[in-house]
């Protein structure tokens, strides 16, 4: 037993295979359902383990022992017009600016950059946000680069957002959306900014 924020949590003792997932998911920073699923059934084949659990009671558990850490497995649903993908992370819990800092592959810097790429997805009208399905124009975002860095060093962060999911680049090529790390790890600033956010999944 654990006391955190005051509360008693009842910790158990994670199984081989699940520690393992663990560290794929945090490797990999964001997975997909179906990838999240696939690895878990890699893990448990490699340690032998007969039961096959599934991927939300492994959240449900795991997030008992990553409550400690005020870290969280969280999901979202992300809509295109072709699907929805439904997306997973370790989320950090904190709201303060060095633990997100520090929770997350971004420095501060890199984090105030962000910020600013959000400010374009807010809504000056609270009643009328923009929806989830506005696309920023990559031109617009190119105006953001600060006198600090080169050219380069800022599509190569961008790039980095993308990868890490913060962002969406479309098909396109021409425009980027707002990505699922961001809206599950980013959500008391998108609130801040009345940008308009999906279903957050808790487990």
């Amino acid at each position: 037993m654990s006391q955190s924020n005051g509360e008693i949590i009842s910790v158990e003792e994670l199984p081989n295979s699940v520690k393992v997932f663990l560290q794929i998911l945090l490797s990999y920073r964001v997975l997909t359902e179906k990838e999240a699923t696939s690895a878990l059934k890699k893990c448990e084949k490699e340690y032998d383990e007969e039961e096959q659990r599934d991927i939300f009671d492994v959240f449900s558990m795991a997030n008992k022992n990553l409550a400690l850490l005020d870290l969280e497995i969280k999901g979202t649903k992300i809509s295109t017009p072709k699907e929805t993908v439904t997306y997973f992370a370790i989320i950090n819990t904190n709201d303060d600016e060095i633990s997100k800092v520090h929770g997350s592959s971004l420095t501060i810097n890199q984090l105030n950059i962000l910020k600013s790429i959000l400010d374009e997805f807010g809504s000056k009208d609270v009643s009328e946000p923009k929806g989830l399905d506005f696309e920023l124009p990559t031109s617009n975002i190119l105006s953001f680069k600060p006198d600090s860095m080169t050219l380069h060093q800022y599509k190569e962060l961008i790039r980095q957002l993308c990868d890490d999911y913060w962002l969406i680049r479309q098909e396109n090529g021409k425009s980027l959306k707002l990505g699922p790390k961001t809206y599950m790890e980013l959500k008391s600033i998108l609130d801040e900014k009345s940008i308009e956010c999906p279903q957050i999944l808790h487990f």
